[in-house]
């Protein structure tokens, strides 16, 4: 959909309030609607599957009509972008969403917070990802859902300021980790701090951090099942950490990192011999 002048849903025939409009309904892309303020209540359309809402400056955010937290029974993924008025989830922040899968967020600007209770309420969350969303305050008391595989977030300085509650170790099926810091100034000039990161990861991707002076090598050798890792835009990192890296590497990507690069080439940098035995090596986008 892309109408620029559509403000609100006119219900021809049948009664939404019995999900009488669309009821086998399995996808729904709405975009570029600037003065649409809501959508069709998600616990109305039962078959409902995928949604996503792109480029609505006027959404808020409203998913439903009920005032308590809706069933969303069965929506898998869900996207929401470009959605600057976009704050919470409505209905006491909560989204009942049993099979959701993948949930996207990005550039909304005005979003604060993830929805209460998710590792209840989403029990079945593998995927999400959240970029450029700078007034994001924490993640969600309780946790992030059990079943989280892959998480993917812009670091604002609200959100770090939160660090001590990600309680990321306790996901026990977290494999893939990426992390881009944004307006965000980190004091310690190493990271990660010990004990944040999840021993069960195999892919880590850490970026844009521009006070970053070493890697916590502890920390890194605790990663004992880390195939790849990614290292992006902090151009004050000097080396790789005495101790080394995970033995378990088979690809290592630095990019934007200056000093560290010339640390890291083939033979002659001081760093080559931490990370030879890496079969696959790219720094600026080269092989080396």
């Amino acid at each position: 959909m892309n109408m620029m002048e559509w403000r609100e849903w006119y219900h021809i025939g049948g009664n939404i309030g019995e999900g009488g409009m669309f009821p086998n309904l399995c996808g729904l892309h709405v975009s570029n609607c600037p003065k649409l303020t809501e959508i069709l209540p998600l616990d109305k359309l039962p078959k409902l599957e995928w949604l996503e809402l792109w480029n609505l400056k006027s959404f808020s955010g409203s998913l439903s009509q009920e005032s308590h937290c809706p069933k969303i029974l069965s929506l898998s993924r869900l996207e929401i972008w470009g959605c600057p008025n976009f704050v919470c989830f409505p209905s006491y922040g909560r989204i009942n969403a049993p099979k959701l899968v993948d949930m996207d967020i990005r550039t909304c600007v005005k979003f604060r917070s993830l929805p209460e209770q998710m590792h209840t309420f989403a029990p079945s969350l593998q995927h999400l990802t959240i970029r450029s969303c700078s007034q994001l305050e924490s993640f969600p008391q309780g946790g992030l859902p059990p079943a989280l595989g892959s998480l993917e977030f812009h670091c604002s300085k609200r959100l770090f300021a939160s660090r001590t509650q990600w309680v990321l170790p306790r996901l026990s099926s977290l494999r893939k980790l990426m992390i881009r810091f944004e307006e965000c100034e980190v004091v310690e000039d190493s990271f990660p701090e010990e004990g944040t990161l999840p021993t069960t990861l195999t892919y880590l991707s850490i970026s844009n951090i521009p006070n970053v002076m070493k890697i916590n090598g502890k920390e890194l050798k605790r990663l004992v099942s880390l195939e790849d890792l990614t290292i992006l835009d902090c151009p004050k990192l000097r080396c790789l950490p005495e101790e080394g890296l995970p033995s378990s590497l088979s690809r290592l990507r630095i990019g934007g990192c200056p000093l560290l690069g010339e640390q890291c080439q083939r033979d002659k940098g001081e760093d080559w011999s931490k990370i030879s035995h890496i079969p696959h090596i790219t720094v600026d986008g080269y092989d080396i």
